[in-house]
């Protein structure tokens, strides 16, 4: 996810520091689980829904023709 260029551009955007975007992680719940050790609770959460907004616009994109739009 955090190679795709639209869901880099939310995740910095979210405040997601750089040493999580630039790691190297061949399993996605490896990338989370070191997000997840750094970050508190509430900021947990705000990553969570970030990353599901991410996955349901790419559904919509992909199932329904909707673009994705970066504001």
């Amino acid at each position: 996810m955090k190679d795709c260029l639209k869901a880099r551009a939310m995740l910095e955007f979210s405040g997601l520091n750089n040493k999580f975007l630039g790691g190297d992680y061949s399993r996605c719940i490896d990338w989370i689980e070191d997000i997840a050790h750094e970050l508190d609770n509430k900021v947990i959460s705000d990553f969570i829904t970030v990353l599901w907004n991410i996955w349901n616009s790419r559904n919509n994109s992909i199932f329904r023709g909707l673009r994705m739009m970066l504001e």
